[in-house]
């Protein structure tokens, strides 16, 4: 968020930025969906699936659990430790991960974290817009929208 608030100075006058800006955990607890929803769309979207990747990339690398001060992501766990997630490699030929989050975060995870690599992750995603790079290479774009399927129910 501080790295937004620089790109965007203005928002650390808004809430709901100015709360997650204050570090006021007990506030952001209270936060209603739209305050989670504005969040979302301003940290998560108008980048591609590939810069976002990097970014969880990062975050993975330097993630410290507030409390403990240990790192959130350990790379190269063993098979003990990976406990149940190692059992789908070894019986299925083709694995998927499960998410709990949105697929694109999942599917950073997943690889770095399982060796699981993304095509074989599902889950929830939000919006996307294809179109083409400054030098004509296919992208896409994460929007702050649901896709249709999802925001009609089905």
């Amino acid at each position: 968020m501080a790295v937004l608030a620089k790109a965007k100075p203005d928002l650390k006058d808004v809430e709901p930025f100015r709360t997650v800006l204050s570090g006021n955990r007990e506030a952001m607890a209270k936060f209603t969906m739209p305050d989670l929803e504005k969040i979302l769309a301003a940290t998560l979207t108008g980048m591609t699936v590939e810069q976002f990747g990097v970014q969880v990339k990062d975050w993975l690398g330097t993630a410290k659990h507030p409390r403990f001060q240990a790192p959130l992501y350990r790379a190269g766990l063993s098979a003990d430790a990976r406990g149940d997630e190692a059992l789908p490699r070894q019986r299925l030929h083709r694995p998927i991960s499960p998410p709990g989050g949105g697929q694109d975060f999942v599917r950073v995870y997943s690889e770095q974290v399982y060796g699981v690599p993304p095509e074989q992750v599902v889950g929830s995603a939000g919006g996307t817009k294809f179109g083409y790079d400054k030098a004509g290479r296919p992208m896409l774009t994460k929007e702050p929208k649901l896709p249709a399927e999802r925001r009609q129910g089905g």
